[in-house]
């Protein structure tokens, strides 16, 4: 049988090694002295070994002692169909426990100190069953009967520190997501079901396109803000630009236009600034530039423009875009400035007073 020791040698102490002779001289069931050889430890080693080797976890080299042999058991690469741990904690792998955690992970390993081989994991929930590869589940954390709690977190990731080296490091993450699953309706490489989000440091997203915003909504994705260059953000509808900001210059449906500056308004295709009614749906037009670039107000004849001081032309003419009808009479201390045809096929300028009176100022020779 192969004996502890050295799993096929005799490393293992001699005096539980060898086998035992008993001497019977008293039996009255012999005629003589008799011999009774037993491997007095080996029979229960050898099985443990053998128990080891089928389980496949089985640790190579000298174990002086039974309890070395499981040591290296318990601490050694272990391949099970399953492991439970009973107590609550705390537990560690690594190094030591953590009277306040569950369960640590630490010490020094290359590569990732704690992963999951997603190529040979595999999960089958049931048919309505959620299913997650690492879940952690809410606890009850309680309040100190005094004092201030910093903050209590179901997981925190604490930065990690790099070390003295040669090499050369690109970027570096306390959470790193390196891509989104595919497979589902709805595929996110972050997901918080429910709850605000709070951010201590800035939010850096790309860049994004009119298709594809930065910053979009689950429900509409081509609906958003995204970044055009270094000095303009835009807007986007429908997968089109709709409006862009770019040296603190508005453009409504248009890029940026030569001799634009800071402050301006550019609009596109000659479209009206509009104003809705309060009382109504309906949209009341109120500057626009018309077909011979004149900057109009108020087009429709229906409604009137009121400035409250004095309008200064530094040059140039005003001029009347058509003949109307005397008006109504304004009320006190004010007067109607308007042209009229004199009924003879001539035009007049002509001002009507509050009291109704009518003063024609020039007729068309």
């Amino acid at each position: 049988m192969a004996e502890l020791g050295a799993g096929l040698g005799s490393g293992y102490p001699a005096a539980i090694d060898t086998k035992q002779t008993f001497t019977n001289t008293g039996s009255p069931l012999s005629d003589g002295p008799t011999r009774m050889d037993a491997e007095v430890l080996n029979d229960a080693l050898g099985a443990l070994v053998a128990i080891e080797a089928e389980l496949g976890i089985a640790p190579s080299g000298v174990w002086p002692t039974l309890i070395a042999r499981l040591d290296a058991f318990i601490v050694g690469s272990v391949v099970v169909p399953q492991l439970i741990v009973a107590g609550v904690g705390p537990h560690a792998i690594g190094g030591a426990v953590l009277s306040n955690t569950v369960l640590r992970l630490t010490g020094a390993l290359a590569g990732a100190a704690f992963g999951i081989d997603t190529d040979s994991l595999s999960l089958t929930p049931g048919a309505t069953s959620d299913a997650a590869a690492i879940a952690v589940e809410g606890v009850t954390i309680t309040k100190a009967g005094s004092g201030t709690h910093a903050y209590f977190a179901s997981l925190d990731l604490r930065p990690f520190t790099v070390g003295a080296g040669a090499a050369a490091l690109t970027d570096g993450a306390t959470l790193r997501i390196s891509a989104a699953p595919t497979g589902a309706t709805n595929n996110y490489a972050l997901w918080v079901a429910a709850g605000n989000s709070r951010f201590g440091g800035p939010t850096l997203g790309y860049d994004g396109n009119p298709t594809q915003p930065s910053y979009g909504f689950s429900s509409t994705t081509d609906l958003g803000m995204y970044r055009i260059d270094a000095s303009t953000i835009g807007w986007t509808s429908g997968s089109t630009e709709r409006m862009r900001l770019s040296g603190g210059i508005l453009a409504l449906g248009t890029t940026i236009v030569a001799g634009a500056a800071a402050g301006d308004l550019v609009l596109a295709n000659n479209k009206s600034i509009r104003w809705e009614v309060v009382a109504g749906g309906s949209l009341l037009e109120v500057m626009k530039l018309d077909t011979g670039n004149a900057l109009v107000f108020a087009p429709g004849g229906s409604t009137q423009v009121s400035f409250r001081d004095e309008i200064l032309f530094n040059s140039g003419f005003q001029q009347f875009l058509g003949e109307i009808a005397d008006p109504a009479a304004p009320v006190a201390n004010n007067a109607r400035l308007y042209i009229r045809d004199n009924g003879a096929g001539k035009t007049q300028l002509v001002v009507i007073f509050n009291t109704g009176a009518v003063q024609v100022i020039a007729t068309q020779p």
